[in-house]
């Protein structure tokens, strides 16, 4: 990468251009968050869920296209850092809303632990991929999870207790 940012971007320290990238991912991340709720509230949970699932998919299926542009691949990027955080805590209150209140404690406390085993299998996994297949596709295997999500969060739209989900904003 450092090859393709001196190619790219001449001029502008490696060093810097990385931490400003990393920052500004991990900025537009707590950004998506914080207007995610806003948004969830208005569309509904599952619907706003499936289309942050998407667009964060879909940058991971791409961003490995753009690798031979430091710019566009940390454009690409920061989409992905706004959309892959937002859809957990909607997560975390479909769980709310629709758990047995007596089990609202253990449904999350198994949620958040899932999602940090998911989240580490595929920091994990990310260099294993890229060894094996290389930059352009070592992101694709990403979209699993987001596939995934949308699937069951498609058949959680169609049964009758999400009406219980934003009382009634599925």
């Amino acid at each position: 990468m450092q090859e393709v940012h001196s190619r790219t971007s001449p001029g502008i320290d490696v060093n810097i251009y990385f931490s400003l990238g990393t920052f500004l991912i991990f900025i537009s991340g707590a950004a998506g968050n914080m207007i995610g709720g806003k948004i969830a509230d208005k569309i509904g949970r599952s619907k706003f869920n499936i289309i942050m699932l998407i667009i964060s998919g879909s940058s991971s299926l791409i961003i490995g296209f753009f690798l031979n542009n430091a710019l566009l691949a940390l454009v690409i990027a920061i989409i992905w850092g706004l959309t892959v955080v937002p859809d957990s805590p909607q997560y975390s209150a479909m769980i709310s809303e629709l758990s047995d209140p007596i089990y609202i404690g253990t449904a999350l406390a198994k949620q958040t632990a899932l999602g940090f085993a998911i989240a580490n299998i595929s920091i994990w996994l990310l260099p294993v991929m890229v060894d094996l297949i290389g930059w352009t596709f070592g992101f694709t295997f990403l979209v699993l999870g987001p596939l995934a999500g949308i699937i069951s969060l498609l058949k959680l739209r169609k049964d009758p207790d999400s009406q219980k989900i934003a009382q009634g904003k599925k």
